[in-house]
């Protein structure tokens, strides 16, 4: 009663807007969104999610347009008010717990600090809202599951602005072939408009290109290519119960409570465990490695492949017990390991006793448990990834994709759709991960891309408004036409071939050569 008078009398918009009280009274119908596993589904990012958590599902894979989302009022005089996302309004009127008292949410025409032409973006806000500072009683960060809706409707506005960015500054400038270019100029058509198609979504935005992750598939093969097979394969897990995050938790909190702080200590965790494995190599000496943050709808964890030098690789299975523990620790001796590992890694119930596990089809585990107890380790081509043919698999298992789902939504009970959707999935640890602008892979050393094209079918960016004539006379040549003319100057350059090109040769972007 004492926070329901405080909005009443200090908020601004409670005098407006009708209350959920009065809706429920004259009725509000029974709207239900239902997760669903079709026969075809990938199971490797289209799983159900194992916990309860809230989550936000983008139509298609989270880069498709959205001309605006079904934000509705309701005013006391009658009518219908649509309110857009970015409105300075918006958060207070759909968070009015977190702000009773109708505190302006985010807007893009918020100012920096003594700066009149630098405006905050909408990732920065939303970063400062969810910092934790000393003797600050941030509501947000002790609102539970509201906090995780907070989280994950703030991560949705910023991926409609950067699809928002991305589509209002590519209206004027289109693509096309060299040699569409110069057939246009044959057939006396010199308007550019008329030429080459809009620039789409390019494939390094992040949270939803399958050809991003295609391209760094790609990279990761061509490192593959340079430094050979990779020798060992990590999972690196967030535990929410460290120490680090334990003891920070505010008054009756739980991990869950708080992912922000979870994200903050695994990251600073995942950088202390890169330095142990890169720089001080623990586990022998590392000359390449690939590194990806996963979310798959359970937890925080992090996927990597190293590539050991040649002195230091595992090329028996004796060799593998000085890096590879894969036995229960002594209960009595090692009491806190022994803990650790039945809690957190070791597989099951499953089979007769639970034949509802997730892991059971047919009637049988498919992760082939439970396994023969041995005195001896030995090398599986399944289970290891010293093999050849486990190369591909590994890489392509770390850049599976994104998270996405199917659901159905019933309204009373009755289903409404006459198919799936399908969408991305988003929880709000993977909002908060990128709210807070983390980095999502790494991989050394770096790759450098090569352009592969047929004579005269290399693409051309311009604008609308430019001269096709000027187009072809300023055309700079490509990394693989400019490859050809070193190698009529230079005799060393034909030793080389166009793949290891870069590591003799330096590309210069400003003179394109």
């Amino acid at each position: 009663m004492e926070l329901q008078d405080i909005v009443h009398t200090y908020n601004p918009f409670a005098s407006q807007f009708l209350r959920v009280s009065s809706m429920i009274a004259t009725g509000v119908p029974n709207i239900s969104l239902n997760l669903k596993s079709t026969p075809n589904f990938d199971v490797r990012y289209c799983n159900k999610p194992t916990s309860s958590e809230i989550a936000v599902l983008l139509p298609g894979d989270g880069s498709d347009h959205i001309a605006h989302r079904d934000i509705i009022l309701k005013t006391l005089s009658g009518p219908l008010r649509r309110i857009n996302e970015l409105h300075s309004s918006y958060d207070p009127l759909q968070y009015v717990l977190l702000f009773p008292r109708g505190d302006i949410g985010y807007h893009p025409s918020i100012h920096y600090r003594n700066s009149t032409n630098k405006y905050v973006t909408c990732r920065e806000y939303y970063t400062y809202r969810f910092m934790v500072r000393q003797d600050d009683e941030n509501v947000i960060l002790r609102s539970k599951r509201l906090f995780h809706q907070f989280i994950v409707d703030s991560y949705a506005k910023q991926k409609t602005l950067r699809l928002n960015f991305i589509r209002n500054n590519q209206s004027k400038l289109r693509a096309e072939l060299y040699q569409g270019i110069h057939d246009s100029i044959l057939e006396g058509d010199t308007n550019a408009d008329n030429l080459g198609r809009r620039i789409i979504l390019p494939s390094s935005f992040t949270g939803g290109s399958r050809r991003h992750m295609h391209q760094l598939y790609q990279d990761a093969m061509a490192i593959v290519r340079c430094f050979g097979k990779p020798s060992l394969f990590i999972t690196f897990t967030c535990n929410p119960k460290w120490d680090e995050i334990m003891r920070e938790l505010f008054p009756h909190q739980t991990p869950n409570d708080h992912p922000d702080l979870v994200c903050r200590v695994f990251r600073q965790k995942l950088k202390c465990l890169k330095k142990d494995l890169l720089y001080y190599h623990v586990l022998g000496k590392v000359i390449a490695y690939i590194d990806v943050i996963e979310f798959q709808k359970r937890g925080l964890h992090c996927h990597m492949c190293l590539i050991l030098d040649k002195s230091h690789r595992l090329p028996t299975a004796d060799t593998y017990d000085d890096v590879v523990c894969s036995e229960i620790p002594n209960k009595i001796t090692e009491s806190k390991l022994f803990q650790i590992i039945s809690n957190f890694n070791t597989h099951g119930p499953c089979g007769i006793t639970f034949p509802n596990s997730p892991c059971m089809i047919d009637g049988k585990c498919s992760k082939k448990y439970p396994k023969s107890f041995v005195d001896t380790s030995s090398i599986d081509k399944y289970e290891i990834c010293s093999s050849v043919q486990s190369i591909k698999y590994l890489y392509k298992y770390c850049y599976k994709g994104h998270d996405r789902t199917t659901a159905s939504v019933s309204i009373n009970n009755v289903d409404e759709t006459t198919q799936f959707i399908d969408a991305r999935y988003i929880s709000a640890i993977e909002s908060l991960w990128r709210t807070l602008d983390f980095e999502m892979q790494d991989h050394s050393p770096a790759v450098y891309r090569l352009d592969l094209h047929l004579p005269n079918q290399h693409i051309i960016l311009f604008q609308s408004n430019t001269d096709i004539n000027n187009i072809l006379t300023k055309n700079p040549g490509t990394k693989l036409t400019e490859c050809f003319k070193i190698n009529q100057l230079d005799t060393d350059a034909r030793h080389y071939i166009y793949a290891d090109f870069v590591r003799y040769y330096v590309w210069k972007p400003l003179s394109k050569q």
